[in-house]
């Protein structure tokens, strides 16, 4: 699988992605780099424990990392989940819609860790 067709599998906006990274080499050499990124658990323990001032420090750093290696679909979902979190200093935290946010935070996350595997 090349770089174009990884990005396809993902949901990611590879144009974004070669717009900040200039070729596929260096798109290829940061995308396995997130293979190692500990944001994502961060997340995952942070929701499982419902500490949602932890959840949203990751949330917002997955959010950024997606964002900037053109993880189009992860970042959409994780940005959900973020302003979701962000509301926790002025409105009760809705449990509900952060477990569903999480879920499709999960499904999205783990299509760009099979994507990035088979590169």
């Amino acid at each position: 699988m090349n770089v174009r067709e990884c990005y396809e599998v993902m949901g990611g906006d590879y144009e974004d992605a070669k717009s900040r990274l200039m070729n596929d080499a260096m798109i290829e050499k940061f995308a396995k780099k997130f293979l190692d990124d500990a944001s994502y658990c961060q997340l995952s323990e942070a929701m499982e424990n419902r500490d949602y001032d932890a959840g949203f420090r990751a949330a917002h750093t997955l959010k950024g990392i997606s964002g900037n290696l053109g993880f189009r679909r992860l970042g959409d979902s994780v940005s959900k989940l973020t302003e979701t979190l962000r509301r926790r200093e002025t409105v009760p935290v809705d449990a509900e819609l952060c477990e569903s946010q999480w879920k499709q935070v999960t499904v999205d996350y783990n299509s760009v860790i099979e994507a990035i595997k088979q590169l």
